[in-house]
């Protein structure tokens, strides 16, 4: 049965050789002899368990269906996905360590004659032994990416993310991949532990590190892998957990206060980094003692605040409601005086205006405080955005929901619900005195009410006739008076 490790194994039979590969594929240019060619036919033959398949090119570059001897060309396609590369030789493991695309999708990386397992924070490394399924399980991103605190100045070598280049579990061993893997591992993590990185004219990386004075740094041209303990402890510090930012800027103060001289990256770090380490991490534990203290402040504060705003809401509504039984008051005052003092014909249409007004003074007097309370909330919801930034920015948006936000909500319902009954209940009162003062007629001519009585005269009266005048009310003396008219000899009769 056909190996990874076997098809490793026939790599060094091809004379003249050159090997790429990507993440993708295996590209072998050199010379076959027979030994290569019964090699590599038999790996051509075997290799569909593996999900191998092959493209074979001969000298003038045609495709061919089998291989000779002779100088060729043999492509081999891996059966990778997004999550999952496999790899035949350590140079194609190294490539794909430095490109920053393709490492970010990963979640397992196996490997040819490899015996060692080790985990990263983005993926682990294991042996290649046969195909595997797919680890599509997304894992945690970190909080805090290099790109974010450190300043690139148009270098390049800031990566976006340190997840591959942090050991998380490291191999019961040492293996010639997990060497491979912690050089590329430095190469990001030395780029990743200053203030800012930088190439010269000449194509020289720079790092700078900020501090009580600026120190300008020579990268060495290998890695010293004594450093990588350390600085894979730092790193880890610095961007797996919260806070990165500032605990990068400590470590680079404490690193810059101690830097020898003109000291390359790989000796200075590994002299001054464990010290500077220390320093930063009793910086940052008192930092936050100190920002303890300061964040209960701040959320006794908050607390009071929010009570404070609670209780204006509720006062509000109690305003609004005594307001509301005032104006109600006034409109039960004006039917009264529609009733009593504008009762008269000749005062109907003053008290039709009146009640007019009183509609209108209801309507206005509602939406004067209705648009007031509105807009105060406005102003104090704007505040509390502001607040929220600059004051409250520890708590996550879903404490500070809970703990500010709820709460004002509920008060502020009840307000709406208590706004809305009382919007009803003035339209109502509204409609009510407007229609009463639309029914009112005004009385226009006729008798003034309480003129004198009138004398009638009667239709049957003649000159012969007596004449008599009714008065408005019976007369408790006895009847009415009789009047006689001139030339009448008759006696007068009482009607």
């Amino acid at each position: 049965m056909l190996t990874p490790d076997r098809v490793a194994d026939s790599l060094p039979l091809v004379a003249d050789l050159s090997a790429t590969e990507d993440a993708d594929r295996l590209t072998i240019i050199g010379t076959f002899d027979e030994a290569a060619v019964r090699a590599w036919t038999e790996v051509i033959e075997n290799g569909l368990p593996l999900g191998l398949t092959f493209d074979l090119i001969n000298a003038v570059g045609d495709a061919t269906d089998s291989l000779s001897e002779g100088r060729r060309t043999v492509i081999v396609h891996k059966p990778g996905t997004e999550s999952t590369r496999y790899f035949f030789t350590l140079d194609g493991f190294r490539a794909f360590l430095m490109g920053d695309a393709r490492n970010a999708t990963a979640r397992r990386v196996l490997l040819a004659k490899e015996t060692e397992s080790f985990t990263t924070y983005a993926f682990d490394v294991e042996p290649w032994t046969s195909v595997v399924a797919n680890d599509d399980l997304p894992r945690p991103a970190l909080p805090v990416s290099p790109q974010d605190v450190v300043r690139d100045k148009g270098a390049g070598e800031v990566p976006a993310s340190i997840a591959a280049s942090l050991l998380q579990s490291p191999p019961p061993t040492s293996s010639a991949a997990f060497a491979v893997w912690r050089e590329c591992a430095l190469r990001r993590l030395r780029t990743a532990l200053v203030s800012e990185v930088w190439k010269q004219k000449n194509g020289e990386l720079r790092l700078g590190i900020d501090g009580p004075r600026y120190v300008e740094i020579q990268v060495d041209p290998e890695e010293n892998a004594a450093t990588f303990a350390v600085a894979n402890q730092i790193a880890t510090w610095i961007y797996a957990s919260a806070d990165g930012e500032s605990k990068l800027v400590l470590f680079t103060a404490e690193l810059a206060r101690d830097w020898p001289g003109n000291e390359r990256w790989s000796a200075g770090f590994q002299r001054v980094a464990p010290m500077a380490f220390a320093a930063a991490q009793r910086a940052h534990r008192n930092a936050l003692v100190e920002r303890s203290t300061e964040t209960l402040k701040s959320m006794g504060d908050l607390r009071k605040s929010l009570g404070d705003e609670i209780g204006r809401t509720i006062a509000a509504t109690s305003d609004l409601v005594a307001a509301s039984w005032r104006d109600f008051a006034i409109a039960i005052a004006a039917l009264v005086a529609r009733l009593t003092v504008f009762s008269t014909p000749s005062a109907q249409g003053i008290g039709q205006r009146f009640l007019f007004a009183i509609c209108a003074f209801l309507g206005l007097s509602y939406a004067v405080k209705t648009i007031s309370n509105w807009r105060f909330n406005a102003t104090l919801d704007d505040l509390r955005h502001t607040w929220r930034a600059q004051l409250y920015a520890y708590l996550t948006d879903a404490e500070y929901e809970a703990t500010a936000i709820e709460p004002l909500r509920r008060a502020n319902d009840v307000y709406v619900v208590t706004a809305w009954l009382l919007a009803i209940a003035y339209v109502a009162v509204i409609g009510f005195v407007f229609a009463l003062a639309s029914s009112i007629g005004v009385v226009q001519g006729g008798p003034a009410s309480g003129s004198a009585p009138q004398a009638r005269l009667s239709p049957l009266a003649s000159p012969n006739r007596t004449i008599t005048t009714v008065s408005s009310s019976p007369s408790p003396r006895g009847p009415s008076r009789v009047l006689q008219v001139p030339g009448s000899l008759s006696s007068p009769k009482i009607r």
